[in-house]
């Protein structure tokens, strides 16, 4: 009879286990009969998400994750190895990468998005390091610069004064010529 129950009770808690992971991975509240297997009502828990805020048990035993969410690039482990460099980012745990819109070594920049043009590559480097960078070559059309923008993105911008017409420049073919409306003529 000992054995029976034994078994019984071990079949339950299986069953309240599975229905505590499967809601998890579900993001979904467990069911009440899996809750009573959770945690101590207001004590401080670990419902697998340490990225969605500090959790607390709620009355009825079920493990909470909190309202704000720990700040993107917050380290978190989410494997138990805690020398694997996770990070947070929008809400979960996940390890760093080149896209993530989150700055990580040896990052310069991560914007989120693929654009080469915007100041941040998509191998996640700047555009540009300093004014030689953007130079086209064109001495007629300005020296361009390179300019920090207010996420730290660092970008080629066109120069704002052109050269006077009649400016000396070299031609593509390396002969003297002048400068008339942007090109060396």
């Amino acid at each position: 009879m000992l054995a029976t129950l034994t078994l019984v009770a071990l079949a339950l808690t299986s069953s309240a286990c599975s229905a505590v992971v499967a809601s998890r991975l579900a993001d979904k509240p467990a069911s009440d009969d899996a809750a009573t297997m959770g945690c101590t009502p207001g004590a401080m828990c670990l419902d697998g998400t340490p990225c969605k805020g500090p959790d607390v048990c709620s009355p009825d035993g079920t493990c909470v994750s909190g309202t704000a969410a720990a700040p993107d690039g917050t380290p978190c482990n989410s494997d138990s190895d805690p020398a694997n460099g996770e990070i947070c980012g929008m809400g979960a745990c996940h390890l760093p990468f080149c896209g993530d819109g989150i700055v990580s070594a040896p990052e310069l920049c991560d914007d989120g998005n693929p654009d080469p043009n915007d100041g941040c590559r998509p191998n996640c480097t700047f555009t540009c390091q300093n004014d030689m960078d953007c130079q086209d070559g064109n001495e007629c059309d300005g020296a361009e610069v390179c300019t920090v923008g207010r996420v730290g993105e660092r970008k080629c911008r066109e120069a704002a004064l052109l050269p006077p017409d009649g400016t000396p420049c070299t031609k593509p073919d390396m002969n003297m010529g002048a400068c008339g409306m942007g090109i060396c003529l």
